[in-house]
């Protein structure tokens, strides 16, 4: 942290690899902004770096209440089937936003504050659910027009 680097190697010529073994663990607060790497001979090497959460998480929509649109946060810690529906006061569905399968890792929506056929939804409180095999959580949204 603050500007420091972090040297992961291996002497012999076998992969690092995390897969969901973590490598290295950080303190709080402290973040990988790049990752560099490179082979035995020095060569540059592309990596990719997927941060994955330890625990499912819905976020609260923010800005909330909102208009014209708002943003749901969804951390994922699995591979899983996810869904978002907005639905209104009385349980109705208003508009499913979101029904597919997602990889782990910290997902952002948005809500637009439309419905199903895209016109404008009404004033007033809404709530999302969001779902997946193992999990399911609702929030509360305020759309102000």
């Amino acid at each position: 942290h603050n500007g420091e680097r972090v040297l992961l190697y291996t002497m012999s010529q076998d992969v690092l690899t995390g897969e969901r073994i973590p490598i290295i663990e950080l303190p709080e607060g402290v973040t990988i902004k790049t990752v560099k790497a490179g082979n035995a001979y020095g060569e540059k090497q592309i990596v990719s770096v997927a941060l994955v959460p330890e625990v499912f998480t819905v976020h609260q929509n923010y800005p909330n209440p909102f208009n014209p649109r708002t943003t749901i946060q969804v951390d994922l810690v699995e591979p899983t089937q996810l869904n978002i529906i907005v639905h209104d006061i009385m349980g109705r569905v208003v508009k499913t936003l979101i029904n597919q399968e997602y990889s782990p890792g910290y997902h952002t929506f948005m809500w637009h504050g439309d419905n199903s056929i895209g016109m404008q939804a009404s004033s007033g409180v809404y709530f999302i659910s969001v779902s997946t095999h193992k999990h399911a959580r609702m929030i509360k949204a305020i759309l102000l027009r």
